[in-house]
């Protein structure tokens, strides 16, 4: 009998930066092994001031300063939030990259499209800005952005994290729930416009991640999907990752498909398949019926990765090929069980 596995960060070297549990209401975690702790400078800097009674009396009379009656107009804080956005992701523009070299460029690398709709959502809540408004402004400056060469790229990922938080509706958009599919997907009925893609990964093609003491970090890593029709291409870094082998039951290709894990305790240090998940929209796979659309677990193109890597696994980082139709790729409609 296949136990259930329940979402855990993975021991592995290799690295998602947002894991979701595929579960209705996602959360957000850190994945990845803990980071090595800074050495403690050996001079303080915290500064040494004899005590302030006056500053004192006014620091216990400071109240907390009431929010309730702020508002914000919705097409300038679309602006404010276009500006957060483009800097957040500033990697995806190779220009700006490579201006980023001599700053702290790697602490762009942790954020993706979830980090931005969670703090979309912290807005939401707070209820400062007429919120119908102020999205459609704000994904409409997003689409039109010309200078993120890669964001394109990473638009499926953000649409999936706003419509599953509840922020953007994207029913408004008739190529988000595909029509008139073929291959593989033709006689899924009904099929939803957002669904969990899994790859199975040989243990050899992470052989390279399998000593922590071989000198390889922790680089971080995505799906890549692209089409087999078009140039086009859709990447998704919020994937959860573990060790094991999958067991199906059900058709495939359908909405009573699933896929049960058998766990690999020994994780990395046994041979056990790396299982890769991520949650896709449909129509980046089935576009312009598309019936094997191929499907990539590269590490993530950062500066530090393309230096170290490029030579052994080529400009795009690849560490393993599959496609739709392949027996080492499935999809199922709500997620992992």
């Amino acid at each position: 009998m296949a136990r259930t596995v329940r979402p855990y960060t993975s021991p592995l070297p290799l690295r998602s930066t947002i894991s979701y549990p595929y579960l209705a209401r996602p959360y957000i975690r850190s994945a990845g092994q803990t980071p090595a702790l800074r050495r403690p400078s050996n001079h303080s800097t915290s500064l040494q001031t004899e005590p302030n009674p006056i500053l004192d009396k006014c620091y216990r009379n400071l109240k907390p300063a009431n929010i309730l009656n702020i508002r914000y107009s919705a097409t300038e804080l679309a602006k404010f939030m276009l500006k957060l956005y483009l800097e957040m992701f500033q990697g995806d523009s190779p220009t700006r990259t490579f201006q980023m070299l001599g700053n702290n460029w790697h602490l762009y690398d942790l954020y993706t499209r979830a980090s931005f709709v969670a703090l979309l959502q912290a807005i939401k809540k707070t209820k400062v800005v007429e919120w119908h408004p102020f999205i459609d402004a704000l994904v409409d400056n997003i689409l039109d952005d010309q200078t993120l060469t890669m964001g394109p790229h990473y638009l499926p990922s953000l649409f999936i994290h706003l419509d599953m938080s509840h922020l953007y509706s994207m029913d408004k958009y008739l190529w988000w729930h595909p029509k008139d599919m073929e291959g593989p997907f033709h006689n899924w009925k009904n099929i939803p416009a957002i669904i969990c893609k899994t790859i199975v990964v040989p243990h050899s093609a992470i052989a390279l991640f399998n000593r922590i003491t071989s000198g390889n970090g922790t680089p971080l890593c995505h799906l890549r999907i692209r089409s087999s029709v078009t140039t086009k291409e859709a990447i998704y870094p919020d994937i959860q990752l573990g060790f094991g082998v999958i067991e199906t039951s059900g058709t495939p290709y359908t909405n009573d498909y699933a896929l049960f894990i058998k766990d690999d305790g020994k994780r990395y240090m046994g041979q056990s398949s790396l299982v890769v998940s991520a949650m896709v929209a449909t129509c980046s796979i089935t576009e312009y019926r598309d019936i094997a659309c191929n499907v990539f677990f590269d590490l993530k193109n950062t500066p530090a990765n393309l230096v170290k890597f490029t030579s052994k696994l080529g400009l795009l980082l690849n560490l393993h090929k599959s496609a739709v139709g392949q027996r080492d790729v499935f999809f199922r409609g709500t997620g992992l069980i």
